[in-house]
Order: structure tokens, then sequence, then C-alpha cells
């Protein structure tokens, strides 16, 4: 089956969640403006990831972001990151590309003259978490959205000391 990436064998199988859902990780072929495509979700149905390998996406995309920054948006949160890039035969988890395109967008950012924040948004261990910062020249904020309901809960539970102490460990940049 093609897939998204325009790859007539696109290891598919070879994709990594680090949760299990019911119908993540696959591609399927369906009619968009009366065209047959093959349009790839991570995580659900309702959830169409783009293909940034295709130029006329990533292009796209900056598009838009020039366009909210002009009308005042400052902050721009990348849900999911880690799954950005798909590469068949890989995890398609934390690709190098994918981190890539984070410098694009902050340099761009950076270029409009305009403070912004790029927030990315991971469910991954602290190693690869941090590693979306980059050299100063990725992420300015990190976002694992799994920590905020554990703090929570350990405040309301008997590990309050310790998640305090966590937090002090990991630092104020990660929330």
């Amino acid at each position: 089956m093609s897939s998204l990436l325009g790859e007539a064998s696109f290891a598919e199988s070879v994709c990594t969640l680090l949760f299990s859902l019911p119908q993540a990780a696959k591609s399927e072929k369906i009619d968009i403006f009366k065209k047959p495509e093959h349009l790839w979700r991570t995580f659900s149905p309702d959830q169409l990831d783009m293909n940034f390998k295709n130029p006329a996406v990533l292009l796209r995309f900056i598009k838009i972001m020039i366009n909210l920054v002009n009308h005042g948006v400052t902050i721009f949160r990348l849900d999911a990151i880690a799954y950005l890039w798909k590469e068949s035969g890989t995890k398609c988890i934390n690709l190098k590309e994918t981190h890539e395109i984070i410098k694009l967008f902050r340099l761009i950012c950076n270029l409009l003259n305009v403070e912004s924040i790029i927030v990315t948004e991971t469910n991954l261990p602290e190693k690869e978490n941090i590693s979306y910062f980059g050299n100063a020249d990725e992420a300015n904020w990190i976002y694992n959205f799994s920590l905020p309901p554990l703090l929570i809960y350990s405040f309301f539970s008997d590990f309050g000391l310790a998640s305090l102490i966590l937090f002090l460990i990991l630092g104020s940049r990660i929330f």
C-alpha cells in the first residue's frame, strides 16, 4: 500500500508509539477533493499528520505561522512533535529531520523580529525531551504533558515532597 510519503513500501509497522491506541499509526487511502490521497494518522482517525517531506506542505505551514505572527500570535505549541517526521524503516519518533524543522521554525520566528515562543509537546523520557531545546536554537519551552497531572496527584497524595524535588531537578523550563 502506498503511504502519505509516496513510498510504495512504507514500513508503517515499524513506527512506534510509547503507548497503545486502538487505531494508531496507520495510513489509509481516502478521497480528498475527488483526488485519491494517502493520509497518515499517528494517533487517531480525526488527527491527520502533515507530510513535512513535501516542500509545499512545509512552505504552507511556514506561511500560516507568519500570518499568525502578523495577527498577534506569539506562542506556538507543536503538539506531539516527536512524531513530525516519518521515515520508512525507522520508529518514526525523534528523528533528526524533526529537530531541523523546529530549528527552521525558530529561525523564522526570530527573523520576524517578534518575540515569540516555540513550545514542543512530548511525552518522552527526560533525555529525549530535553533534546528539543537543541543548542538554544529549537524550542524555547518544553511541555511534557504527563508531568502536570503527576505533580497534582503527588501534591494530593503522600508524594508531595518527592514531586517538589522532581520539579527542582528538572527545572522550571519543563512544565
